[in-house]
């Protein structure tokens, strides 16, 4: 869609499919590295680096308004040991070359656990925002109702881009 503008407004967090209204301040998304292989050989000017089949370790970062008490957030805030699922749906404003909105949907699913905590500060009048740091195995990510990507850490056909498998596997020849 060239010459159009795109902006996310505010979104929704769900928590193992339950709504967690009003209690996370912002989640930053993971970064997605592909792990590289040098291949230098006979007739290759330089040096090149091509993927190999592992996804480096993604996370995501919540900061949350406060402590919520239910059993899913504490799971999800404090439990190293549980896999826990976290929604993002946000309305992605498209605006066209007239300045007209057209709708559009981004939803992002991570499952992970919490790998760093922080359990927030105390001030006068203001929220505690504790922090959870999480170990990301699974990442899908789709905007408008088409599936742009999903990368699963655990699974050997890891990464799927527009829905199609990404073959990751290195053959024993470069042609």
């Amino acid at each position: 869609m060239g010459g159009s503008v795109q902006r996310l407004s505010n979104g929704r967090i769900y928590i193992e499919g339950e709504e967690a209204f009003a209690t996370c301040k912002s989640l930053e998304l993971p970064e997605i590295e592909i792990g590289q292989t040098e291949y230098d050989a006979l007739g290759t000017t330089g040096v090149l680096e091509l993927p190999n089949s592992k996804v480096q370790a993604m996370e995501a970062t919540i900061v949350w308004m406060h402590q919520p008490n239910t059993f899913g957030f504490t799971e999800l805030m404090y439990n190293p040991m549980r896999t826990s699922q976290i929604e993002v749906r946000a309305d992605q404003a498209i605006f066209d070359g007239l300045g007209e909105p057209i709708p559009n949907d981004y939803v992002c699913v991570l499952r992970g656990r919490p790998k760093e905590m922080s359990v927030g500060s105390f001030e006068g009048n203001d929220d505690t925002m504790p922090e959870t740091v999480m170990a990301v195995d699974f990442l899908r990510l789709a905007v408008g109702g088409q599936e742009l990507l999903e990368i699963n850490a655990r699974s050997t056909f890891g990464i799927r881009v527009n829905g199609r498998l990404v073959n990751m596997a290195i053959s024993g020849s470069l042609v």
